[in-house]
């Protein structure tokens, strides 16, 4: 039966109806333990599959439960939709220099992100009268799209890099009666003010293994529709969350040869990897510490030791990649491969390895719609910047490639912009 440990000494036993649910703002860091290999069969359906590791993760939780969280957030999300799509790109007249690559995207859901698939359930399987503090925004657009009638979402996020599509996604939210949206320069530092005079909020960040579950039904998915024996996983390293989940999977039996995690080379991230002193957020903190108990399957306390583990570790391998080469990129997947890549999925397959073994084939995860920023990849595309975000953005790339944008961008034409006030830890008091 699984239980979770705290990986700091790897003796301390957390009940798992808390583990699951830890976030970066606690205590105890805790991993799954002595998780049994399961047999995922081709023909079970994504409920199903998700049933099967809810049960494995949450060995206590009722099995009605579980099968009705499931099946309610399943049908409201995804309905008959798979929990992937494989892309096989066209390379019949393409000599690439890295070896040929599939693609799996985990974003064919209403707001367009992977984040529909991670918060799967999490509304479900929490008290129906749940108030939950969110900083990602595509987390808290996910969230806020699966509320029950008495949940509350308070958000706090930090708008000056998101794309204009997360802008108006988020001010559609701000309508919504049980959700309020803040605005702070240091979202994280705001939350846990927060949450301090509220510990009775629940934080929803990458760290939580909620999160994580259901990615790795995604990858069940991903490896039945793979052509080889095994896979290696290219995944960005902005998502540690699907790290993780690639890492359990391995655990549980999948066939995963390896998890290569792209790292942009003037990230904070990179220089950690790197072992520069450098200061880290606290979610990929957290994360990273999680991978690196697991990775070397001992206690983890130090960032010195953290880096050994995730530096000599054969099962990940972080890779550097210059955001400079990402236009390249996106033009040649585009004009070459007839496959539109946003910033971060174009980003993600610079790391793909130029030699790999003959029955492994490189998958790479695609997390985002690349209609969520367009404007990146008409820079890629044109090689100007001519000012167009949005919707305009939208309609130049649309005539460009000759596809349709996700059904939510028609959407969310009509929406309207606010004004989004700021955090102030007052009017929580």
């Amino acid at each position: 039966m699984t239980k979770y440990i705290n990986v700091t000494d790897l003796t301390t036993v957390i009940p798992a109806a808390n583990a699951v649910w830890q976030a970066a703002n606690t205590q105890q860091v805790s991993i799954p333990t002595d998780l049994a290999p399961l047999t995922f069969e081709q023909e079970l359906t994504p409920v199903a599959v998700l049933q099967k590791l809810y049960s494995e993760f949450l060995p206590g939780l009722d099995q009605e439960q579980i099968t009705t969280a499931v099946e309610t957030a399943t049908q409201a999300i995804f309905k008959d939709k798979a929990l992937s799509q494989f892309v096989t790109p066209d390379y019949t007249e393409v000599d690439h220099p890295q070896t040929q690559f599939n693609f799996s995207e985990l974003f064919n859901s209403p707001t367009m992100t992977s984040a529909d698939l991670a918060t799967l359930a999490i509304t479900h399987l929490a008290a129906t009268t749940q108030t939950f503090v969110a900083t990602d925004p595509e987390l808290l657009i996910s969230l806020g799209q699966t509320l029950l009638a008495d949940q509350k979402l308070i958000g706090i996020y930090d708008e000056r890099q998101l794309p204009t599509i997360l802008k108006t996604e988020l001010a559609e939210l701000q309508g919504h009666d049980n959700v309020a949206l803040y605005l702070d320069d240091q979202p994280t530092v705001a939350a846990n003010h927060l949450l301090t005079s509220h510990p009775e909020y629940r934080l929803i960040d990458q760290t939580v293994l909620l999160t994580q579950i259901p990615l790795i039904a995604a990858l069940v998915n991903l490896t039945n529709q793979a052509q080889s024996e095994a896979v290696n996983l290219v995944i960005p390293g902005t998502k540690l969350n699907a790290v993780l989940a690639a890492l359990y999977a391995r655990q549980l039996g999948l066939p995963i040869a390896k998890i290569i995690v792209a790292v942009a080379a003037e990230s904070n991230l990179s220089a950690f990897i790197n072992g520069e002193a450098t200061e880290l957020a606290p979610e990929i903190k957290v994360n990273l510490q999680r991978l690196a108990a697991l990775v070397a399957d001992k206690a983890v306390n130090t960032d010195a030791e953290m880096v050994t583990a995730l530096q000599q570790t054969d099962i990940l391998d972080f890779v550097s990649v210059d955001r400079t080469e990402v236009a390249a990129e996106i033009r040649f997947l585009q004009t070459k491969l007839d496959y539109t890549a946003g910033l971060e999925t174009a980003l993600t397959t610079l790391a793909v390895p130029e030699a790999t073994a003959a029955a492994t084939e490189n998958v790479v995860l695609a997390l985002i719609d690349p209609y969520v920023t367009p404007e990146t990849i008409l820079r890629g595309l044109t090689g100007r910047n001519d000012g167009k975000t949005g919707f305009e953005a939208v309609q130049i790339l649309r005539q460009i490639v000759g596809a349709k944008p996700a059904r939510l961008i028609t959407h969310l034409k009509g929406v309207k912009a606010v004004e989004t006030p700021k955090f102030a830890e007052h009017d929580f008091k």
